[in-house]
């Protein structure tokens, strides 16, 4: 088949990513936007359920910068009250990435590559699981993708509008994740490369953009300086797997399973070509987006005590790893194996998505079970999972018991810090074995540390004399009542 005949039907590749776009965000994103909070986003409902001022004034306690919060509330406002209300912010700054990235794609190598780009990045599970969350980060994802797509057309048009536009999306970008400020790092190379094929803009007008970027994002600067006031939030558990979740962010399911679809498809039909090579510069910076979040956050979460290697933390990778994907695809096959890549990609990623935090912690459930066995009287223990060890902070309060701020259970809570070190552990231990000597009767409730806390108040109110026994049980989420006999 000749090179213009596997080309000559454009409408059908856009057909069929639009038909695969639909399909994922149906099976993968819409289910869960009416799910319950996990513990982040209960935070986030915390923050925003009063008026914006105290909004603003909380939102040094949950570690997002205050203009996400202030997008939160004027959703609450205009959307009232839930789950879902929260979520539309994120869900709609999703479904513009989605044609962002398709004109990426456009611009750094075709139109096919383009269309499978953003299916690729509908698909990809840390920027599905962002595009439902009531957290920022797909309102960041969207910024970089903008930015980006504004970097790549100052380069290649040398239009002033796009310099400026370059600037003001990676100042809002900041406002709504400090960690993308990584993406940083392709951009420059990006840019260095353009330079020196003399074929952009000079490196003297970049620095003057990046200085813009500066000023512009200098007010976010007073809310990460009180952040990092506070190292207590820092204090991130990293979860088992590291490694694994390093390889499945370079190598992604769907997209692999995606690209070896195409493959074997267009080779059986003897049509397997060489890769069009495009750009060397439009390839660098496809690559460089999709691997140095992931690799720069993994290294960091090996050689410091925070732990910030999380997909959404490194979730700016997906704009990159969309875009490599959709070059790959579209350069390698032919327009069944076009087809059969964006089917396999859907049909894997609905098979190997199970909804991340949302599957291992239903906060709604689990209140209902609390509710069920406790009484106005009823002593809860509650060590919700969230990073401050100052539970005895007034301010703090009503964030440490987000989760049943959310979703109100009845009884009387008694917040335990965040883990068993040094003077925490004694506190606990007396907690148990002094303070309920006169409790026949209370319930336990852990998220996220699951590990050796849950176990140890265990054992010391066993040899307290109570007997435990599980009455709700998800991977990051227990309730456990006590009784003394």
């Amino acid at each position: 088949m000749s090179g213009a005949a596997r080309d000559a039907t454009p409408g059908v590749d856009r057909w069929v990513s639009l038909a695969a776009v639909v399909a994922a965000v149906s099976v993968l994103w819409l289910p869960y936007l009416r799910s319950s909070y996990w513990l982040d986003e209960s935070g986030t409902a915390w923050v925003v359920n009063s008026g914006l001022g105290e909004a603003i004034r909380r939102s040094k306690f949950e570690g997002q910068s205050p203009a996400y919060y202030v997008v939160a509330w004027v959703a609450r406002k205009i959307f009232g009250h839930g789950e879902v209300a929260l979520r539309i912010p994120s869900l709609i700054a999703a479904l513009i990435t989605l044609w962002i990235v398709y004109r990426l794609g456009v611009a750094l190598f075709d139109r096919r590559a383009g269309l499978i780009a953003a299916v690729s990045l509908a698909v990809l599970a840390p920027f599905a699981f962002a595009a439902v969350d009531a957290r920022p980060y797909a309102i960041a994802v969207l910024f970089l993708a903008a930015s980006t797509l504004s970097l790549v057309r100052w380069e290649q048009r040398r239009a002033l509008r796009h310099g400026v536009g370059y600037a003001l999306f990676s100042a809002a970008m900041l406002y709504f994740s400090y960690f993308f400020s990584l993406a940083f790092i392709a951009h420059a190379a990006y840019a260095y490369a353009k330079d020196r094929e003399k074929s952009g803009v000079s490196l003297r007008d970049y620095a003057v953009s990046v200085g813009g970027i500066v000023v512009l994002a200098a007010p976010s600067a007073v809310h990460l300086r009180a952040l990092l006031g506070q190292g207590d939030i820092l204090a991130w558990v990293q979860q088992p797997g590291i490694v694994a979740k390093l390889l499945s962010s370079l190598l992604p399911i769907p997209l692999v399973a995606g690209l070896v679809a195409s493959v074997a498809l267009t080779a059986a039909r003897k049509d397997l070509h060489r890769i069009r090579d495009g750009e060397p510069t439009s390839r660098l910076l496809a690559f460089t987006l999709a691997i140095i979040p992931p690799e720069l956050l993994f290294v960091l979460s090996i050689v410091i005590a925070p732990k910030f290697f999380q997909p959404r933390y490194y979730v700016s990778f997906a704009v990159g790893m969309a875009v490599l994907a959709g070059w790959l695809i579209a350069g390698l096959s032919n327009r069944a194996g076009r087809t059969a890549a964006v089917a396999f990609m859907v049909v894997v990623a609905a098979f190997t998505y199970d909804g991340g935090y949302r599957a291992t912690q239903d906060w709604r459930a689990a209140s209902r079970v609390v509710n069920a066995h406790a009484d106005r009287d009823e002593l809860i223990l509650f060590s919700p999972g969230l990073s401050s060890r100052k539970i005895d902070d007034p301010a703090r309060a009503g964030l440490l018991r987000a989760p049943f701020e959310a979703y109100p259970v009845e009884g009387r809570i008694m917040l335990l810090p965040f883990d068993l070190v040094g003077k925490n552990g004694f506190r606990v231990y007396n907690l148990v074995t002094r303070d309920l000597a006169h409790t026949d009767r209370f319930l336990l409730v852990t998220g996220f540390e699951t590990g050796p806390f849950r176990a140890n108040i265990i054992g010391y109110a066993e040899r307290a004399g109570f007997v435990s026994r599980t009455l709700y049980r998800q991977k990051f989420l227990h309730v456990t009542e006590f009784d003394r006999p």
